[in-house]
């Protein structure tokens, strides 16, 4: 008998379950895709607005931090607008230095307990100091923490010359020891300035200003050097560096290096406010100050800084000068105008200084530039102490003790995550230092915790103190860098007649003559890397230190032979040497400046024997 097969019947509940399981595969097969491209679109997103927001590595140095090292080496920056109250360390009180200060009113015979101007002063970060694009002070702010403007190309393999100016001098002094100013001049003022024609037409204008000890201001532009304005002589050597109004007005204030015989037959320096709408000098300040303890060198090599158009001016005679300028500048008519109100006059004592400058005592006065954070004062003098002092009422805040002679300006480093600032100083050497051979001393390189005075940590290289028993001043003059970038979290110093180490056949260590340049770790004062000549001739300038777009750094160190070199120096072990040794045929002391791939920097004339000859300035660039 045949089997029949019994038929399946499929309900239609069957395939709705059918249709309802493929719909609810699809969905999530689209649910999937749509999340995979949300998470690519919102990551390719995030990459997208992290390099539309990644800084300029000169405007914003924080940013540029390697990513190994960003957490530590880029803290947020400082509140503009918070209170920062400096604390003193019990050590660094004035009294325990046997300091005392005292302020006076122009010519006043009697002194005053405070500021008797009614002043609110306050400092922003150091990319506040001017919006006008160049380098208007030494080391660009009030930090005094860059000598560059802008970046660089990234492929950096030389340095060449593209011209050059000749310069004189006055008396035993010659060429340039100051830092040039490089000026972009805003298009409005461009118009005014006592320039020609064809320059006023130029667009980007960029122009060089540079003081000689020859007396004469020199301006020239920036790529081709040619001559802008015949030079202003104001028939006083000039040996530092000038300053420009920070608003980019066309007012340059430069001090006068040497003092000379004025009027009165008095020896005395002045401070020049030069107009450069008319080319010419409008204003003399200061003169003989018989308030200054130390009156026989009234010198001004200072950079004066400008705040609340306030000039701020230290003189080597170990008085600080406070002087509202009543500035007026009109565009439309083409005139600019001053008119200084009273000189406030800050001075000081301490226990150690003389006033005749006699051997083993503390001189006074001040050679570096004036450094500030909001309403502070950093300064360190020609007696080894280092200042804090309240802008507004002119109070001493504290000392700190840095052994010797400091030339150097103070460069300032914001620490959010500490929420202080830190200070960078070096000094020369004069007295020898125990356990080290006849003739040498310890040169001191110090972090400083800018509101206590607290030194975090200090360390020493040794520099030659005296040869066959003559007295010689050794050490650093430049002002350190700050790294950024590739090398965030280093420290960069230049030394001169720093000891280079040498062995005979049985390892015994003698020191030769030479310059040395360290890159020091911030953080702990541990030398990282160094660059070392054993040439005898060393560093005077500040290190200058240039950033690509991507914050690779490269060094250039001009040294007292008149070589100019370029190091890459991104790798954190050391600096490969690039390209050749540029000799620019006379000793360099002055600090190079750079805008772009443009460097301009200044020789003193002086030969590698000692003899007087060509002094220049030069225009070099970077490719």
């Amino acid at each position: 008998m045949a089997v029949r097969r019994k038929r399946r019947i499929f309900q239609p509940r069957f395939f709705l379950f059918i249709i309802a399981t493929l719909l609810l595969i699809a969905g999530i097969i689209i649910l999937a895709v749509v999340i995979k491209n949300k998470v690519t679109s919102c990551r390719e997103s995030e990459v997208l607005d992290s390099i539309l927001t990644t800084p300029d590595p000169l405007t914003s140095p924080e940013a540029l931090a390697s990513s190994d090292t960003q957490t530590a080496a880029t803290p947020p920056p400082l509140s503009a607008t918070g209170t920062y109250t400096v604390n003193p360390a019990s050590a660094n009180a004035a009294s325990q230095f046997g300091f005392s200060y005292s302020i006076r009113r122009n010519n006043e015979s009697a002194e005053l307990s405070k500021n008797p101007n009614s002043s609110s002063i306050s400092f922003g970060s150091y990319d506040d100091y001017t919006q006008v694009s160049g380098i208007l002070t030494f080391g660009s702010n009030h930090y005094r923490n860059s000598f560059a403007f802008g970046t660089v190309t990234a492929a950096m393999q030389e340095i060449s010359q593209s011209w050059s100016k000749n310069v004189g001098g006055l008396g035993s002094f010659y060429g340039v020891s100051g830092q040039a100013l490089i000026i972009q001049w805003d298009e409005e003022v461009k118009q005014t300035l006592g320039i020609a024609d064809s320059f006023k037409a130029m667009e980007g204008f960029t122009e060089v200003i540079y003081p000689s000890a020859d007396g004469n201001i020199y301006f020239c532009e920036l790529e081709s050097g040619a001559q802008t304005r015949s030079p202003i002589n104001l028939g006083v050597s000039l040996r530092g560096t000038a300053t420009l109004d920070p608003n980019g007005y066309p007012m340059l204030y430069v001090g006068q290096g040497v003092p000379a015989e004025n009027a009165r037959g008095n020896l005395a320096a002045s401070v020049f406010a030069v107009d450069l709408i008319q080319n010419k000098s409008v204003k003399e300040f200061i003169g003989k100050d018989y308030f200054a303890y130390r009156d026989n060198w009234t010198a001004f090599t200072s950079s004066p800084l400008i705040a609340d158009d306030t000039l701020i001016l230290p003189g080597e005679t170990g008085v600080i000068y406070f002087i509202k300028l009543n500035t007026t500048f009109n565009a439309e008519s083409k005139t600019i105008t001053i008119d200084p109100g009273d000189r406030i006059k800050y001075r000081y004592t301490g226990s150690g200084y003389s006033a005749s400058d006699s051997a083993g005592s503390r001189w006074y006065g001040f050679q570096g530039s004036v450094s500030a954070f909001r309403n502070y004062l950093y300064i360190a003098d020609n007696g080894g102490r280092l200042q804090c002092i309240d802008v507004n009422t002119l109070e001493l805040l504290y000392v700190v003790d840095l052994d010797c002679d400091t030339d150097a300006s103070i460069a300032i480093e914001e620490d959010g995550n500490d929420g202080t600032i830190y200070l960078y100083t070096v000094n020369q050497v004069e007295t020898q230092s125990a356990g080290l051979p006849e003739g040498w001393g310890y040169c001191s390189v110090r972090k400083i915790d800018g509101l206590t005075g607290r030194i975090v940590w200090t360390q020493q290289l040794p520099c030659l103190v005296s040869i066959d028993g003559t007295a010689t001043k050794s050490g650093a003059k430049g002002t350190p860098h700050i790294g950024q970038g590739e090398i965030a979290n280093l420290l960069i110093c230049s030394f001169y007649r720093s000891g280079i180490p040498v062995y005979d056949e049985a390892g015994n260590m003698s020191y030769e003559i030479g310059g040395t340049i360290l890159a020091l770790d911030r953080d702990d004062g541990t030398v990282v890397w160094k660059l070392e000549q054993a040439d005898g001739a060393g560093y005077y300038s500040s290190p200058l230190v240039l950033y690509s777009s991507s914050g690779n750094a490269y060094l250039v160190a001009c040294d007292r032979m008149g070589l100019v070199k370029l190091y890459d120096i991104s790798d954190k072990t050391g600096g490969v040497a690039l390209g050749r040794a540029l000799d620019l045929g006379a000793s360099i002391e002055a600090t190079p400046v750079a805008f772009g791939n443009y460097i301009v920097v200044g020789t003193t004339g002086r030969q590698p024997d000692g003899q007087i000859g060509q002094a220049s300035f030069f225009g070099l660039k970077l490719g």
